[in-house]
């Protein structure tokens, strides 16, 4: 399955669509499988670092292993993070994972003005 469906749908939608360039800085929203299939290829187009967000922290820690720089819980202020890790820039490209409203709001605040979030 992991082949067939989750990682294609990570590459193509997260990646591809959000353009993820060498340099930028990627957050991902929810670190479920696409979430850390997005952690993967986005690797794959040597980010400057790679920033996973999520609400359990087994899933935080299994995004570390498969190539994300940093990660924050949810509930501890995520926004503060990229920013911190930016200078005060923003996140090039968010890719939101999860499939809330409240996820969507958190990529729209945690993008720089004018790029790339994927929903």
């Amino acid at each position: 399955m992991l082949f067939a469906d989750i990682l294609p749908t990570a590459y193509e939608v997260g990646v591809l669509n959000g353009a993820v360039r060498p340099g930028d800085t990627v957050v991902i929203v929810g670190t479920g499988p696409i979430g850390l299939a997005t952690v993967l290829t986005a690797r794959l187009y040597s980010p400057l670092r790679v920033v996973a967000v999520d609400l359990a922290l087994s899933r935080l820690e299994a995004a570390v292993r498969l190539g994300a720089d940093a990660h924050v819980l949810a509930g501890d202020d995520p926004e503060r993070l990229v920013l911190d890790l930016t200078g005060g820039q923003g996140a090039d490209v968010a890719v939101e994972a999860v499939g809330v409203p409240e996820s969507f709001e958190l990529c729209t605040r945690m993008v720089r003005p004018g790029l790339d979030q994927v929903p």
